[in-house]
């Protein structure tokens, strides 16, 4: 990360603690190739007897249940329940932070794609959802709920380890800009979206070619930010 965001900066907001291992939310934002980034993690460290990091163990922000989890095991005791963060704290259902939010609900799409799961992916999408490809060799015809589901399993279909690799790189509110990189059977392609939720549901998702492209359609809506301080 230092060496692609030599401005990069990270902070840690401490959540829980036991002897020498404590959990908290690591922040790092920066810019990489002149757009801006940030990501949000749970992190989890143990010390050894010297005062040196021993363990340093980082989980996705919404993944609270296998944080906990590991915390416990390294503690060797479990974390008192007046002491358990809060749900929202390490992700567990509507996050206050734009950025979090944005990166749960976009870290659960992920975990869909991969597993392949059409329901819980059409599940995702708000009932009016509207996806308009941008790129030159797609067609440009708006697609709706159904339409991306059959789309979606003929992909899975024809691709059988088709896999998704996704990165935020911008939020302003509900809309969001991130890389999404598709791989399976030998092949890679990358696409920018530039996606609105409506609540934890995906209302709306517009694909391109280049991120430069993504970036200006989402400062067309709001000045962009990096919401990850």
């Amino acid at each position: 990360i230092v060496a692609e965001s030599p401005d990069a900066t990270a902070e840690v907001e401490r959540r829980a603690a036991s002897g020498t291992v404590a959990l908290g939310v690591l922040r790092m934002s920066g810019t990489r190739a002149g757009r801006p980034f940030g990501t949000a993690q749970a992190l989890l460290t143990a010390l050894a007897d010297d005062g040196t990091v021993a363990v340093g163990e980082v989980f996705a922000v919404g993944d609270r249940e296998h944080a906990l989890e590991r915390f416990e095991d390294l503690a060797g005791e479990r974390l008192p329940e007046a002491a358990e963060p809060a749900p929202a704290e390490l992700g567990d259902g509507p996050a206050v932070d734009p950025w979090e939010r944005h990166a749960d609900q976009l870290r659960r799409w992920t975990e869909w794609f991969d597993a392949h799961d059409l329901e819980r992916l059409l599940g995702a999408m708000a009932p009016g959802f509207r996806q308009v490809d941008h790129r030159d060799v797609a067609d440009p015809a708006p697609r709706g709920r159904e339409g991306v589901q059959t789309m979606t399993a003929s992909s899975f279909e024809l691709v059988e380890d088709l896999r998704a690799e996704t990165e935020l790189l911008a939020v302003d509110g509900d809309r969001r800009v991130a890389r999404v990189a598709y791989a399976g059977a030998g092949m890679r392609m990358t696409t920018w979206v530039l996606a609105r939720l409506d609540g934890d549901l995906l209302a709306s998702q517009d694909v391109y070619d280049d991120a430069d492209d993504a970036l200006a359609a989402l400062e067309g809506h709001a000045r962009v930010r990096t919401p990850v301080q």
